[in-house]
């Protein structure tokens, strides 16, 4: 009984180390678990920071690359705007010393036209007075007389000698043409011999269109060119 006892109560002990044994195993496992899974989250956090700095030098990098294009397509913006602006520049240039070559042309377009005008005119002027000088220098060569025989007057050429009953062309060119008797407003152009008076062209055809003024005698007294027609004293009626 004595050694049952002894061996039971070693058996309990055994049983006792066996047991505390096991608890302590247990809790070495469960402290190295422990510790490695403190371990591995340690780990997942500074791998989760790591990244983080990582990232944000990765962010700090590309704001940096992104601020330099900014300010590389600013500066080439401030490039292209100068030059456009340049050539904006140099087109209005081109364009307002076109528009002053223009005015420039037309302004000596204009004197010259003007020089050309005034230079006419005072040709024309030159021309007009020496013509009337010839007309009146031509007039001044025939003279009017007076007959006291056939108390009428009569033209004498200083010039030639030449005399006539009627008024010679040079005179008649300087007479104001006549008006129409019958309607006072038109420019004559016949004379009648019978009527002795001017018609134009249709109060002659109104008047002398019938019955015995259709008789009548008349001539025209301008040519086809409206000279004033010098019949010469070979004429029947005269012309006043």
């Amino acid at each position: 009984v004595e050694t049952t006892r002894t061996r039971l109560i070693s058996a309990i002990n055994i049983q006792k180390w066996i047991r505390e044994r096991y608890a302590y195993i247990a809790e070495k496992a469960r402290q190295a678990a422990l510790y490695e899974a403190l371990c591995e989250s340690s780990s997942i956090i500074i791998q989760c920071r790591a990244r983080q700095c990582i990232a944000y030098a990765l962010v700090e990098e590309k704001k940096e690359c992104r601020r330099i294009q900014l300010v590389q397509r600013e500066e080439k913006a401030l490039i292209l705007t100068s030059w456009w602006r340049g050539c904006l520049a140099q087109c209005r240039l081109w364009e307002l010393k076109r528009l002053q070559q223009e005015k420039i042309r037309r302004e000596i377009k204009v004197q010259h036209w003007g020089a050309t005008v005034i230079a006419s005119v005072w040709r024309g002027k030159l021309g007009r007075s020496k013509a009337r000088g010839a007309r009146v220098a031509k007039m001044q060569r025939w003279k009017e007389m007076w007959s006291k025989e056939e108390e009428r007057p009569f033209y004498y050429n200083q010039l030639t000698g030449e005399t006539r009953w009627r008024k010679p062309q040079a005179l008649l060119d300087l007479e104001p043409r006549p008006v129409c008797s019958n309607c006072n407003y038109y420019e004559a152009q016949n004379e009648c011999a019978d009527c002795v008076e001017f018609f134009c062209h249709q109060c002659w055809g109104a008047v002398h269109y019938g019955g015995r003024r259709a008789q009548h005698k008349f001539r025209c007294l301008y040519d086809y060119y409206g000279k004033r027609v010098d019949y010469g004293d070979a004429g029947i009626f005269p012309s006043l």
